[in-house]
């Protein structure tokens, strides 16, 4: 739905991705990589879909600068709101009620 709507998907499954591939092969507006850092680089929320144990270990602190805007939505419920909303994050929880920060561009911060 995404795509059909005009958005630019750049994705990242570490144990899918080559399934994926051959469902919906790359194109214009539609990349993968093997890197959650690169699929997060300026985009504008982020979209956690899987359960796999890489995601919750990702760096919050990280992933809040490479972000353009901090929005994470996820079905896992990995992450505790609290937590998210102190790093600033726009979090959607499926099941669990989201927690909002002002969505501002961290466009000029740069992780370290």
């Amino acid at each position: 739905m995404l795509l059909d709507a005009g958005s630019s998907v750049c994705a990242h499954d570490p144990a899918a991705i080559e399934r994926a591939k051959l469902e919906m092969p790359p194109r214009e507006n539609l990349q993968y990589t093997d890197d959650p850092y690169a699929a997060a680089d300026n985009a504008d929320a982020l979209l956690i879909l899987t359960d796999w144990a890489e995601f919750s270990r990702l760096d919050l602190k990280r992933l809040r600068y490479t972000l353009r805007y901090p929005i994470i939505i996820e079905r896992s419920q990995s992450f505790r709101s609290p937590v998210m909303q102190d790093l600033g994050f726009t979090y959607l929880s499926v099941g669990r009620p989201s927690q909002h920060t002002s969505v501002e561009s961290a466009s000029t911060k740069r992780w370290p």
